[in-house]
């Protein structure tokens, strides 16, 4: 999943597309895994 969102390509009109595709990605595995990021 992350890997996916880091392979985005950078476009013209959203440069900041792979970034936020990986910011979606990590809430997601949060979400899935909580118990991975308690602390």
């Amino acid at each position: 999943m992350l890997q996916r969102a880091a392979a985005m390509p950078i476009t013209a009109s959203d440069p900041l597309l792979r970034i936020k595709a990986v910011e979606r990605a990590i809430q997601q595995v949060k979400w899935m895994y909580p118990w991975h990021f308690r602390g």
